[in-house]
């Protein structure tokens, strides 16, 4: 018996070191799901099971990898209330549902009666995504010009101007219009194109029509032309105000009366103020919404509302800007930006929450958190890509785009190889000999005679002369053949 304490004192040591050993029990890690790119769960197809997604979660396993803590992870799907209830302090069994909530939420005075907060790792206001109804900020000069309206009613026009060509082309020539008969037809199309360009401009033509189709097509033209060049100059002269210059970008004060939908009940009161005295409506599927919204599918709706980030994340990933949609000045309903950061449990030691702090502060400090704003969060401009003042299907636009430049690159072709299939032609004389019958006369100038065409003139000369021309032909110019040639009797 004398040795018992001994043996009691050994036992209480292999069992303090033995629990000294044990692994602490891993961190019971929170995922919320819906708030993209911050935190939200993801299918892994290949797995089959969901995994932790978005920047606090990334942030989060360097936490871990720089506190050695071990955690585990569930994957929260309810409200932000729901959660907050799962965070705070059974009283009976003096632990929490969670140990670790990854959501972002603001850090408040209520909320922190019942859990703590991580140190502040976002700094946050809201902004709302609204329709094309509520851009009233101006864009830049060529902005406004350079729009896909403006594009296609200038290559509208540009058609008009090839099928002009064409038609004073044709027409022209036959019915014997003087300047087209007597030109070859590459002359013929760049008269016809210099002439449908001089009415496009100024409705006027350097070449007198004499058929009544092409001045029908002149007018019409002119009518086209006068559309479009007054709707150019009305945008130049808006843009040109100095009100229109000023930038506008929607605010709060832009919603009364309108419908907003939010994911935040906490923001309801104050939109619904007299203040603001818009009605705001609680999302039941964030990511639904949003995608409806900007497929244009969300009736009634004149935007909504959410925290900065994820507010950019939508409109970027969804497309808002070139769809003409715009983002609306930040706002927070206290006047300052929101601080967020992670949840933690009161169950949890002291110094574990202090470990964590302590590794998010580093972060901070090292510019890593930063970096991961940057890289999830898509910078957007509020007034990037205005919408169209002309619905054009996109179709059509590329069809009548593609029909201009086909047709004026064949223009060009053709005028080009007229034009060098008869300058070839002129350099090697055309030249052609035509027998005169004997004709019964008393002039022997006519019998025994050949005609011979050199270029645009005729010369009637003797047979043996013809053949001096054909041999001297592929020296000589047509200026000295003509000098050559005896006159015509």
């Amino acid at each position: 018996m004398k040795h018992f304490p001994y043996l009691v004192f050994s036992f209480l040591l292999l069992t303090l070191g033995t629990l000294c050993d044990a692994q602490p029990t891993p961190l019971r890690v929170a995922c919320r799901r819906g708030q993209p790119p911050f935190i939200d769960a993801v299918y892994d197809v290949g797995t089959g099971t969901l995994t932790c997604s978005g920047m606090l979660y990334d942030m989060w396993l360097e936490v871990v990898k720089r506190t050695e803590l071990n955690s585990s992870y569930v994957y929260f799907n309810g409200s932000a209330g729901a959660l907050f209830s799962r965070m705070a302090v059974n009283s009976t069994t003096n632990r929490s549902t969670y140990d670790i909530g990854l959501s972002y939420s603001t850090i408040s005075s209520d909320r922190m009666r019942t859990m703590d907060f991580s140190i502040p790792v976002v700094e946050s206001q809201y902004v709302m995504g609204l329709t094309a109804a509520f851009r009233g900020h101006a864009t830049s000069l060529s902005e406004s010009i350079v729009r896909k309206s403006v594009v296609y009613l200038f290559t509208v026009l540009t058609l008009f101007m090839l099928l002009n060509t064409v038609s004073i082309t044709v027409v022209e020539s036959l019915v014997g219009n003087p300047e087209f008969v007597d030109k070859p037809w590459s002359a013929r199309l760049c008269a016809a194109l210099e002439a449908s360009i001089e009415i496009t401009l100024s409705g006027g033509s350097p070449i007198p029509l004499r058929s009544p189709v092409s001045r029908l097509v002149r007018l019409t033209t002119v009518l086209a032309t006068l559309f479009v060049l007054t709707l150019f100059g009305a945008l130049v002269t808006s843009r040109l105000t100095a009100g229109q210059l000023q930038e506008q970008t929607p605010t709060i004060d832009n919603i009364r009366w309108k419908r907003i939908l939010i994911s935040s009940l906490t923001l309801q009161p104050f939109l619904q103020s007299d203040r603001i005295s818009a009605y705001a409506v609680d999302t039941q599927n964030l990511k639904d919404d949003m995608q409806k919204f900007y497929a244009g599918q969300l009736k009634g709706f004149d935007g909504y509302a959410l925290p900065e980030g994820i507010t950019r994340y939508y409109h970027n990933l969804l497309g808002g800007a070139a769809n003409g949609f715009v983002l609306s000045a930040p706002f927070t309903e206290h006047g300052s930006s929101d601080l967020r950061a992670i949840l933690l449990s009161r169950s949890l030691p002291l110094s574990i929450r202090d470990s964590i702090n302590i590794a998010i502060t580093k972060m901070r400090d090292e510019g890593y958190i930063k970096k991961l704003y940057d890289e999830y969060v898509p910078s957007s401009d509020a007034g990037a890509a205005s919408a169209d003042d002309i619905d054009i299907p996109e179709s059509e636009f590329n069809a009548v785009s593609i029909s201009a430049i086909v047709g004026f690159a064949t223009l060009a072709a053709v005028i080009l190889g007229a034009f060098i299939y008869e300058h070839l032609s002129d350099r090697s004389g055309s030249v052609s000999s035509v027998e005169v019958e004997p004709q019964q006369t008393n002039d022997k100038f006519t019998s025994d005679k050949v005609c011979v065409q050199i270029g645009t003139k005729q010369f009637l000369v003797t047979k043996p002369f013809s053949e001096t021309i054909s041999s001297i032909l592929t020296t000589s110019s047509e200026a000295e053949l003509a000098d050559r040639a005896p006159p015509t009797p």
